[in-house]
């Protein structure tokens, strides 16, 4: 149902059904269970959310200007893939709709931080150099989603779970209604 990727390192972990829900939705005719499929995992989702800004808020070492743009750029996307009747969901750093890049302080140099460069503080960098050689540093890796994956993982079926019932009440409330 829901998946959840790190993308530049070839990782994922993958929430692929949970046992009650999948036996309920087989039941069901096909546009009910897409509804309760993309209900719950719209909802797993926002909960993965949630953990990956605590754990940013948890992140020690780092400016409160920096926690803040990290936690700008966490968004999650969701769509069904054409061809197939199934959907793919993602949950993390730089994921969603793209926004304008916030600059930290009165800095007056580079482009700031949003989701088209947050894989620097996600992956870390080497020591980077200016076209003349200097030195402009080195960026530490943060692991903030490595840290996400197992409490982001069980808050995300916990809220499917229980959007899903919700979800999979009010479906058999409009078909006892239409009958």
């Amino acid at each position: 149902m829901a998946k959840s990727y790190r993308r530049p390192t070839g990782q994922a972990s993958r929430v692929t059904g949970i046992a009650e829900i999948d036996a309920r939705l087989k039941l069901l005719a096909g546009k009910s269970a897409r509804s309760i499929a993309r209900a719950s995992t719209n909802a797993g989702m926002t909960a993965f959310a949630k953990v990956v800004r605590a754990q940013v808020s948890a992140e020690s070492g780092i400016s409160a200007k920096l926690k803040r743009a990290l936690k700008r750029t966490v968004g999650k996307r969701f769509k069904r893939r054409h061809r197939e009747d199934a959907m793919a969901a993602k949950v993390g750093l730089g994921v969603g709709k793209r926004n304008q890049p916030v600059r930290s302080g009165d800095n007056k140099g580079g482009i700031g931080l949003a989701k088209d460069n947050v894989h620097w503080f996600a992956l870390g960098t080497k020591v980077r150099t200016t076209k003349r050689g200097r030195k402009t540093g080195r960026i530490k890796q943060l692991k903030i989603m490595q840290r996400s994956m197992g409490p982001g993982i069980a808050a995300s079926r916990t809220a499917m779970v229980a959007s899903a019932r919700i979800k999979l009440e009010a479906e058999v409330d409009k078909v006892r209604r239409a009958v």
